[in-house]
C-alpha cells in the first residue's frame, strides 16, 4: 500500500483535489510499469472518493475478456498541440463480441515549465494510456466496478492518499 503526502485543502475543492491526485497516480503507475514495475494497486481511494487505477482498469478489462466480453483497441492517435506544450490522445476500443465501440480521449503536458526546460517523462505514451484507460472505463459496468472495488478492498490492493481538511 502507497500512501502520498498530506495536503490542506478546502472541503470545495476535494473532488477536483480527488482527481488530479488520481490522475497523478494514474501517471505514476504508466511510467512504473513502463519501467518493469509489477503494479498491484488496483483502486485509489483520495479525499474520501475511491476510483479504479489504470491496473484495476485493465484488471476489469481481463476479467471482461475472460468472460467472453474481450476490448481491444481498434484505433489510436496522439497529436501535438500547435504551442508545443501539449499530447492530446484520442483512443478507440471495440468490444470483440458485440462490436460495439467507445471512444477515450486524453490530454498530457510535455513540459512541467512554460519555458520548455524540463520535460515529462514518457508524455506521449502518458497521453495514450491514459486515452486507452478512458476508453476501456466506458464498457465496465458500475455494478462490476463496486463489486471489483470491495474485493479488492479486502485485499488491500489499495493506494490511498490523505488530504487535511480546512474549515473556511
Amino acid at each position: 500500500m502507497v500512501s502520498m503526502e498530506s495536503t490542506a485543502i478546502q472541503p470545495k475543492e476535494a473532488a477536483e483535489y480527488s482527481f488530479q491526485a488520481m490522475e497523478a497516480l494514474d501517471e505514476q503507475q504508466i511510467t512504473d510499469e513502463m519501467k518493469g514495475h509489477i503494479i498491484d494497486s488496483f483502486v485509489y481511494e483520495v479525499a474520501g472518493k475511491t476510483g479504479l487505477s489504470w491496473a484495476g482498469i485493465k484488471a476489469m478489462a481481463e476479467r471482461m475478456k475472460n468472460q467472453g466480453q474481450p476490448i481491444s483497441v481498434e484505433h489510436m492517435e496522439i497529436t501535438q498541440s500547435e504551442d508545443g506544450m501539449t499530447f492530446r490522445a484520442i483512443c478507440i476500443a471495440k468490444n470483440l463480441a458485440t462490436g460495439e465501440k467507445r471512444t477515450g480521449a486524453s490530454e498530457q503536458k510535455r513540459f512541467y515549465d512554460k519555458e520548455m526546460t524540463k520535460e515529462v517523462p514518457f508524455a506521449y505514451v502518458l497521453a495514450g494510456s491514459k486515452a486507452q484507460r478512458n476508453a476501456i472505463r466506458h464498457f465496465l459496468p458500475e455494478s462490476s466496478i463496486t463489486a471489483a472495488i470491495d474485493e479488492w478492498k479486502s485485499k488491500r490492493m489499495v493506494t490511498q492518499s490523505k488530504y487535511k481538511e480546512v474549515k473556511p
